[in-house]
């Protein structure tokens, strides 16, 4: 190269953000960008396709704030967030999903769900989660309560 000469450009394209991500294995990010975007099939596809808990957490928050409860609950699910998913089911009155989730999630989370549902006149379900949340002096209690012998 002499003196004042200018060196060669080369125009090579950025990658686009998103593609960055993926490459990155950003599998969040690329969801939180998606989602901002309103793109959420495309974000639940990606979630489904990586099984990521952070990015299924994500999106669970996001499809939540847009009262989606069926897949907000969904993807807290596969992000292995029973509370918040027992959560939603409760905020949307879906009393077998209550169940469902509160039976595998902790034992504090199913007992907050038994007593939703013993307020919700749901006893029987109640007295499912009070003993498998260990505390069996409620479930006996609503057993004789409600004559539930079957449950003894």
């Amino acid at each position: 190269m002499l003196a004042g000469d200018q060196p060669e450009k080369v125009h090579c394209p950025a990658p686009s953000r998103a593609g960055a991500n993926a490459a990155a294995g950003d599998t969040v990010s690329l969801v939180r960008l998606l989602c901002f975007h309103r793109d959420f099939h495309a974000a639940e596809a990606l979630v489904h396709e990586t099984h990521d808990p952070g990015a299924a957490f994500h999106l669970a928050r996001q499809l939540e704030a847009e009262h989606n409860a069926v897949g907000a609950i969904r993807y807290f699910e596969m992000a292995g967030r029973f509370n918040h998913a027992v959560r939603v089911a409760r905020g949307a009155g879906m009393v077998q999903e209550v169940v469902t989730l509160a039976l595998r999630a902790t034992p504090d989370v199913m007992l907050d769900a038994a007593r939703f549902l013993e307020s919700a006149g749901e006893t029987e379900r109640a007295v499912q989660l009070y003993h498998r949340g260990r505390d069996l002096p409620k479930a006996l209690q609503l057993c004789f309560e409600g004559r539930f012998f079957d449950q003894l």
